[in-house]
């Protein structure tokens, strides 16, 4: 099918009139694309299918959303090459900007609790703070409020994906603040120590390149204050980490000093 793709692809994108004549075979041949089969797939056939399918969404928004989730889900299945998660990265984006919030969301609440564990990771790489937006996770996109909402409603799951997505603090240049929706999800769920070490969980995964202090300063930042909570679960959540943090720093400040002076 993907020989066909391309060819349509080519004799129709750029004229719209061909391209409203063959929306439905676009549609039929992109539901029948096998990402793990035996076809070599080209850097052309994954702009193709990209193309393609932001184009019917810009076209029909709600009708074909279900359409692009199923491929956009059998690839985070898949090991999936970072032009690939480029790809289907671009296409929730464009869910986004169609606020088509829900439906994503639903989604994931339902393959969450009934996918195996490295598949429900591969969920939490591609939409959370694990994958190459590490630092601007897909899932941070939706609407707070919306998401605080997914989380009380959904799944014990949800939360917890929730969590590991979202950063304790923000860098402000001059200082740092606790993450707003941390915040929120801090003084909603906050007896739910699971859901805290979610949390904690987000500064474990970052990729560092150079120091690793201003970080750790802002998470320093984020425990201090939450280890005022009155909440017996957060305080004594935060100070542990807190602990664990201070120490972090005194061990990298070691480090770069030995650095500095060229010990190794």
């Amino acid at each position: 099918m993907w020989p066909c793709l391309d060819i349509v692809f080519m004799y129709a994108f750029d004229d719209e009139i061909k391209w409203r004549s063959v929306e439905r075979e676009v549609s039929d041949l992109i539901v029948s694309l096998d990402f793990n089969g035996d076809y070599k797939i080209g850097t052309m056939d994954i702009y193709h299918f990209e193309a393609s399918c932001l184009k019917l969404i810009d076209r029909h928004g709600s009708l074909v959303v279900g359409l692009v989730l199923d491929k956009v889900f059998s690839l985070i299945y898949s090991n999936i090459s970072a032009q690939w998660e480029s790809a289907a990265s671009s296409l929730i984006e464009k869910l986004i900007e169609k606020k088509q919030y829900q439906k994503v969301l639903e989604r994931i609440s339902l393959a969450l609790p009934n996918r195996s564990p490295i598949e429900k990771f591969d969920i939490e790489n591609f939409f959370g703070s694990k994958g190459f937006r590490e630092d601007d996770p897909l899932l941070l996109r939706f609407p707070h409020d919306l998401l605080i909402e997914w989380m009380s409603n959904g799944p014990h799951e949800v939360r917890i994906f929730v969590a590991k997505s979202c950063p304790l603090y923000l860098n402000q240049g001059a200082e740092f603040i606790v993450h707003p929706l941390a915040e929120k999800i801090v003084n909603l769920f906050g007896d739910d120590m699971a859901l805290l070490k979610g949390l904690s969980s987000f500064a474990g995964i970052k990729g560092w390149s150079g120091s690793r202090i201003p970080d750790l300063e802002g998470e320093k930042t984020a425990y201090q204050h939450f280890a005022r909570s009155d909440l017996p679960t957060v305080s004594h959540w935060a100070q542990e980490f807190l602990e664990y943090t201070v120490k972090s720093i005194e061990a990298e400040s070691r480090k770069e000093d030995a650095r500095d002076f060229g010990i190794h």
